[in-house]
């Protein structure tokens, strides 16, 4: 577990974290979008199984 720790410490560089804002930044237009078909559908199905 020792090991393990270490590694991360010395694999944890500014250009590793700055990798991981690029990709979460990149991701989050993705995430929204689909969140909003997701939430889209959700109330479809709402109202479809209210008006059956």
């Amino acid at each position: 577990m020792r090991r393990l720790s270490v590694l991360v410490m010395l694999c944890a560089t500014p250009a590793y974290a700055h990798h991981e804002v690029v990709v979460a930044t990149s991701m989050l237009p993705l995430a929204g979008g689909l969140a909003a078909i997701a939430a889209a559908g959700l109330i479809a199905l709402r109202r479809w199984l209210r008006n059956r």
